[in-house]
């Protein structure tokens, strides 16, 4: 093993060798750690826990053997497992998980199936394999956030504004290497952009980055995040209510016999809670209380007085 590091060290310097020099640096300190028997000095992060992980030898020769394989797969939205045979041509890893790029049968259209949901693999070395030439792969990935990319597919820029404490961390670690720089702002923010394929990948980083990150454009990727946003609203802040105030959602007042009514709802476009009142020239102490309880919970409040 380490005449083999040295060997491979040797190339370092060379830009063939460049995407190598990670794996290169962790042989060394593996090789010296086991010779010397002391702690590593590298660590890579890794999932030890990861399903899939070995079927990846058995993919990978049948990728350089061109040989078919018959999986036994099944999707996260799939009720139940599906047999296919696959036209394996590219393992790409992304965030630890690990996919393989490939068609199905007779088809034409490129997927890539994550490892993590193949439940049986069998190579098929006496069929026939349909060779690769769905995709590039040498530059498939280069207006890809992740792994998802689906044909017809065409880059967009997308332009987004940064807060001022995010924005360090998103410089120094673009988000895909088209990133660009458009404006710095005086409260320390700054406005980038890049130039990807839309997918869920990209979503996800801006959703990680939660109230960090703000997206401009294009439209269409703003009512999509706006709408998801809102879903999530609706999912989470309902049990919230129902929970912490659910004495509060529906009040009646009676007072000579006259009835004051005040139904509490909540905006999630502007994060507003809305409360009309029917027939009604004061507030009673009941409500008042209502309304100062609600203020100390940070939630901004609009009357709305009539029918």
């Amino acid at each position: 093993m380490s005449e083999a590091v040295e060997v491979l060290r040797q190339f370092k310097g060379f830009s063939y060798f460049t995407e190598m020099s990670d794996i290169i640096n962790r042989l060394e300190d593996h090789v010296a750690s086991a010779r010397m028997k002391t702690t590593p000095v590298i660590d890579f992060e890794k999932n030890e826990s990861l399903k899939g992980l070995d079927y990846l030898d058995t993919i990978y020769h049948a990728i350089v053997n061109e040989h078919p394989i018959q999986l036994k797969y099944r999707s996260f939205k799939a009720r139940s497992a599906n047999s296919f045979i696959f036209y394996p041509y590219l393992l790409k890893e992304y965030r630890n998980r690990w996919f393989v790029y490939g068609v199905r049968g007779n088809g034409r259209i490129l997927q890539n199936l994550a490892l993590d949901r193949i439940q049986s693999l069998e190579v098929l070395p006496q069929q026939h394999y349909i060779k690769n030439t769905f995709f590039d792969p040498n530059t498939f990935f280069d207006d890809l956030v992740g792994v998802t990319k689906n044909s017809g597919s065409v880059a967009e820029k997308v332009g987004f504004k940064v807060a001022a404490a995010e924005a360090p961390y998103i410089i120094t670690k673009p988000i895909h290497r088209s990133q660009q720089v458009v404006e710095r702002l005086a409260d320390g923010s700054v406005i980038l952009e890049i130039e990807v394929v839309i997918n869920h990948e990209l979503e996800q980083v801006f959703f990680g980055y939660a109230e960090g990150i703000h997206v401009l454009y294009p439209k269409t990727l703003v009512e999509l995040m706006g709408r998801k946003l809102k879903k999530g609203c609706r999912t989470i802040y309902p049990f919230k209510m129902k929970r912490e105030h659910a004495q509060l959602s529906y009040l009646t007042f009676k007072k000579n016999k006259k009835a004051w009514r005040a139904c509490l709802l909540f905006n999630y476009e502007d994060f507003i809670l809305q409360v009309r009142l029917s027939h009604i020239r004061t507030l009673p102490d009941k409500t008042l209380s209502t309304f100062a309880h609600l203020s100390r919970c940070g939630l901004r409040l609009q009357v709305l007085t009539g029918e």
